[in-house]
């Protein structure tokens, strides 16, 4: 086992290194000139595909009352996400739940101007500093938290497969996602190992399993809200749905958006949107269109929210002060 371990470490590293390369130059000049351009090719090829008459006859009734709900709903789902990163920090310095959804809402919307959500994640970091948290300990808890909640998204996606038919290929993807992440999940917190390939936020952050277990719990909660805000977007537009597809197609759309080709997920959100709802669950291609019109209403109207928020606590405050002193 040992002798195997050489050769092991050696494509690890390898493997590393093109990564790198590949992080490098997408992060270049270059890279968002690629990542412009594949963005706006998918992005043609999706309203390519949309028959626009058909999509506004869709909309047959809109309704407000889900549009006030889906506004709570997005408030409610960045302080679970505050609640979550409170439990998380709390061996570390205990800050404030209103504290911690503010950040949340103000990286919310940086997130819509900035190419992808690492940007609002780093943000987020910076603001915790100031709180009293380090930026390597901040960073070491965005890292555990991006991770957990991509592992409870992997469950409520493989429980939401059980209610619905799919095709075979999409149904072993579904279990092969849970497989996997099951196992790095307990790879990477329960086994002892400090293989070079785990980053060390996670091997630290095995002292404190009872936080894991929470953070868990909390993350289960928080992907199956952000679930029933996209369906209550969609009950918004008068579209008679199930929630199961949503519980499915939603995790594998977020698995998709996180291909480092496009900005923000942009493009592939849409195409996710297409295939899942409309070849695979059978609905038409105007409702998975409006389904994906329903997503960005919800980054939108979060970053909306979180400007408000960046503005009081940067102008207005700062002007009560200059007032108060002068």
């Amino acid at each position: 086992m040992k002798k195997a371990a050489g050769p092991l470490n050696q494509y690890i590293n390898i493997g590393k290194e093109y990564a790198a390369l590949g992080q490098q130059f997408l992060n270049s000049k270059a890279g968002l000139v690629v990542k412009l351009l594949f963005t706006l090719g998918i992005l043609t090829l999706f309203f390519f595909q949309i028959d626009f008459e058909k999509l506004t006859d869709t909309v047959t009734d809109f309704k407000w009352t889900f549009l006030l709900l889906a506004i709570v709903m997005m408030v409610l789902r960045n302080v679970i996400s505050a609640w979550r990163f409170q439990v998380m920090s709390a061996y570390i310095h205990k800050v404030p739940l209103l504290t911690l959804t503010k950040h949340y809402l103000i990286a919310s919307m940086f997130n819509i101007f900035l190419p992808s959500t690492i940007g609002g994640d780093a943000l987020r970091v910076f603001m915790a500093d100031k709180e009293g948290i380090p930026k390597k300990k901040g960073l070491m808890l965005v890292l555990c938290e991006r991770f957990i909640g991509l592992y409870a998204f992997g469950i409520l996606c493989f429980l939401g497969s059980l209610f619905m038919p799919l095709p075979w290929h999409l149904r072993l993807g579904v279990i092969g996602i849970a497989i996997v992440f099951s196992i790095g999940f307990w790879f990477i917190f329960f086994k002892k190992t400090t293989a070079s390939f785990i980053p060390q936020a996670f091997i630290e952050m095995r002292k404190h399993k009872d936080i894991i277990y929470k953070a868990l719990a909390i993350s289960l909660f928080y992907q199956f809200f952000s679930i029933l805000v996209r369906y209550i977007l969609a009950l918004m537009f008068g579209i008679e749905i199930a929630l199961a597809p949503f519980v499915v197609f939603i995790p594998l759309i977020n698995f998709v958006t996180m291909i480092p080709l496009s900005i923000g997920g942009m493009g592939f959100r849409e195409l996710g949107f297409v295939y899942f709802f409309s070849e695979v669950a059978g609905y038409s291609t105007e409702i998975a269109a409006l389904l994906a019109v329903g997503a960005y209403i919800l980054i939108i109207g979060t970053g909306i929210i979180g400007a408000i928020v960046y503005f009081y606590e940067s102008v207005i405050l700062g002007i009560k002060y200059q007032l108060k002193n002068n």
